[in-house]
């Protein structure tokens, strides 16, 4: 187990890594908007890429001095995705003899690299319980940040320049921007604040005290209204499966509530005004219609409107012209005649067509992949989707790159962590203890939401959130199985 030992007065090698660590955590979300510089290949090189590889540097030189052995002390879980990290570039790196471009290639597995290294380094360095405390106060200090500046965006217009401008949210009648911040498109904010906040959920959960501490509920407040706002930036993206993500993880913490402190279900409500507030604003013309309506059928039942005069008489309310933008589920692009179920059912048939071919490239590779970042110029050459080549889910995307070299290890890690799951799930069972079976169904809901996250954005390679998310579902799935096998013993 990598060990961190920091000396007072002297700033030690030990104390360089945690710091570059800490840099690349609160660089995430920035992407290439801090310190960007353009490179002849490979796209862009940012301050978080430059802190991942610093961090990554300092950390082999720190295994060097210390003559540590990185992989000693991984759990199961975490074993297989070190084994699913081995596949994916080893095929990566050969797949280069086949690359339709080689900058699209270079692009991608430089991504690939850094996100690998990203995980890892949480699941070596986060063992500390220092390290990772101070690691989830800064992810929720740039939920904040990113969240605020999402808010702000919405009235203020996007801060960053980007192709999704004149993306509009038609909110109580008038229209705001859509949010984005730094992260390229709505779908991709939505996507980072989300599995921010399951990183935040799951370690809240994990060193909840028994009875709950006054800590303990302030931060559980703090999150469900980062919920909240996360709910209402969602609805402005148009992320529909940000919103299902959102449904999924309420549940799961529903359910991690109702053993451990019953009183924390009143966070709930805050969702269901949160809900309510959302619907009305969105429909503000058919709600305020049907109000309308129903005061006046008032009025005609209690004979009101008969002791006026003829002129004076309160005349039907006409009903509003056609909803453009639909109810809690969609946003429609600042074009005008677009109805909003159309723009679903468009935006919904691109993401099949995609996906079918996707399968087509899994089918013509015969299950081997077609090679690292040929997937986007394969939908050019099939130009199936409306000029769309993103492959708009993550899962499918990797195998048709990887196939089998991502399938079968990626198979292996999802097992070794439902097994992982059900083995703390049947000790706890066993013994009746309902608050223990509890925080395993906790993981097992934010793990159902990852498919439906990981699929809302074009391309989640460089969504870091993502992968931290990955990261502490592996580090606390691990965690379980040793605790349930200490106990047992």
């Amino acid at each position: 187990m990598t060990t961190i030992s920091i000396k007072e007065n002297r700033f030690t090698a030990d104390r360089l890594l945690l710091v570059c660590w800490y840099l690349t955590v609160f660089s995430a979300p920035f992407g290439d908007c801090l310190l960007r510089i353009e490179l002849p290949i490979g796209g862009y090189f940012f301050l978080f890429r430059g802190m991942i590889l610093l961090t990554c540097a300092v950390y082999l030189v720190h295994l060097l001095c210390k003559r540590e052995n990185p992989f000693r002390g991984l759990s199961r879980p975490e074993k297989w995705f070190v084994v699913l990290v081995v596949c994916m570039l080893a095929y990566g790196l050969v797949s280069v003899l086949w690359s339709v471009s080689l900058g699209a290639w270079f692009s991608k597995l430089f991504t690939m690299c850094q996100m690998f290294a990203l995980v890892f380094l949480f699941l070596k360095l986060c063992r500390d319980p220092k390290v990772m405390r101070i690691t989830m106060w800064i992810m929720g200090i740039t939920v904040l940040i990113t969240a605020l500046g999402g808010l702000i965006e919405c009235w203020h217009g996007p801060f960053f320049d980007t192709p999704y401008r004149d993306y509009s949210y038609v909110f109580f009648n008038k229209a705001f921007y859509a949010p984005i911040f730094s992260l390229y498109n709505p779908n991709g904010f939505a996507t980072y604040l989300l599995f921010s906040l399951e990183c935040l959920v799951l370690y809240m959960a994990h060193n909840w005290k028994t009875p709950a501490s006054a800590g303990d509920k302030r931060l559980l407040w703090a999150l469900s209204a980062g919920m909240c706002l996360t709910l209402f930036l969602a609805c402005a993206d148009g992320g529909r499966l940000s919103i299902l993500s959102i449904l999924v993880i309420l549940l799961g913490l529903a359910v991690w509530l109702l053993p451990r402190y019953k009183r924390g279900l009143w966070v709930f409500a805050a969702f269901a005004l949160t809900f309510s507030f959302i619907y009305v604003g969105e429909n503000y013309l058919q709600v305020r219609y049907q109000a309308e309506r129903a005061a006046f059928e008032i009025q005609q039942v209690l004979g009101l409107s008969g002791q006026s005069q003829p002129g004076d008489a309160p005349e039907k309310p006409a009903p509003p012209d056609k909803n453009l933008h639909g109810t809690l589920y969609t946003l429609s692009p600042s074009i005008s005649e677009t109805d909003a179920y159309e723009s679903v059912s468009q935006s919904d048939g691109v993401r099949m067509t995609l996906i079918k071919d996707c399968v087509q490239m899994i089918r013509e590779s015969h299950g081997l992949g077609i090679g690292l970042g040929n997937v986007e110029p394969r939908l050019r050459e099939l130009d199936n989707s409306d000029g769309i080549y993103a492959a708009h889910c993550f899962i499918m995307e990797v195998l048709a790159e990887f196939g089998i070299f991502a399938l079968i290890p990626l198979a292996a890690v999802a097992l070794s962590i439902l097994k992982a799951l059900w083995l703390a799930f049947c000790a706890a069972f066993r013994a009746h203890d309902k608050k223990r079976m509890a925080e395993p169904l906790l993981l097992l809901f934010t793990a159902l939401a990852y498919p439906l996250l990981s699929t809302a954005n074009s391309s989640s390679w460089g969504i870091q959130a993502m992968w931290l998310y990955l990261a502490v579902l592996l580090f606390y799935s691990g965690r379980l199985v040793q605790d349930t096998t200490v106990k047992m013993i």
